[in-house]
């Protein structure tokens, strides 16, 4: 998958895996900002929080924080807040152990 090689060999990115992984940031952060804006219209949705160890997951490797770098405009202030908290208090992922630490909470 292009999130692990994002995070373990991120010098061997090709042009192909950019485009997926850029593609894949946008959609899941514009379902984050979909939901956040359904709940402040009164509209239930299960994707209006972000949460820490979530952005921890997606935002593990230099890609993903370079990408974040430019992007963070549009995502809104609640999302990128909680983004550039993690990125600062959390190193960059160089092994596969991060995405098995979120994929093992409850």
């Amino acid at each position: 998958m292009v999130v692990i090689k994002s995070v373990e060999q991120p010098d061997n990115l090709t042009a192909e895996d950019i485009y997926t992984l850029n593609l894949w940031l946008i959609n899941i952060m514009s379902i984050y900002a979909s939901g956040h804006e359904a709940n402040e219209m009164g509209i239930p949705s299960a994707y209006s929080s972000f949460t820490e160890p979530y952005a921890a997951y997606l935002f593990a490797s230099r890609y993903s924080r370079h990408w974040f770098e430019r992007n963070k405009f549009w995502l809104g202030t609640q999302h990128a807040e909680t983004i550039a908290r993690v990125i600062e208090s959390t190193p960059v992922a160089t092994k596969w152990q991060r995405f098995e630490e979120y994929y093992s909470q409850p």
